[in-house]
């Protein structure tokens, strides 16, 4: 449920959208599945070849594929992917099995915006008191389509750099 169409033309006056889901940013972890089947079936293959030969060299390489295949499995398993959603003014994040919650519409909730929407330097912070701050980034989300969002909610947060109170 990605509707944003229109979401920039919202006056303050008008009421929020109930509920957007941004489209979580995946490619990293699909060209990580890639290089994941591309080991397992050159891994299939070098165990073919060591069964056939059955010298040393061939089960060496044999091995040293399917340890290949462990690596890239475990690199599989270490990256996630965040799924954002904004719900009647709170962004909810799903981040690395963790839940967190943000109040877009208090200023008590203090966000920066460094760099510019759309560039790999841009990105989003939330600081949250004595924990260390989250940062949302290029890698997370679309930024020009979080921002738009979080302009309605935060208009403060216009200026990159400009921590929004």
């Amino acid at each position: 449920m990605n509707d944003l169409s229109g979401f920039s033309d919202l006056s303050r006056e008008q009421a929020p959208p109930l509920r957007v889901t941004f489209t979580p940013r995946t490619t990293a972890r699909a060209m990580v599945g890639v290089a994941l089947a591309i080991s397992v079936v050159g891994a299939l293959l070098g165990s073919h070849l060591a069964y056939r030969e059955r010298d040393s060299t061939t089960l060496g390489i044999a091995v040293t594929l399917w340890v290949l295949v462990g690596i890239v499995w475990a690199v599989r398993s270490g990256t996630s992917v965040t799924r954002m959603s904004v719900r009647g003014g709170h962004l909810v994040v799903l981040h690395r099995g963790t839940r967190l919650t943000f109040d877009l519409t208090s200023p008590l909730t203090p966000i920066e915006v460094h760099g510019k929407p759309g560039r790999a330097s841009w990105k989003v912070v939330f600081r949250r008191g004595d924990m260390s701050p989250f940062v949302i980034d290029h890698t997370m989300v679309d930024g020009p389509e979080f921002m738009r969002v979080l302009r309605y909610y935060r208009p403060s947060v216009a200026e990159p750099g400009r921590a929004a109170s």
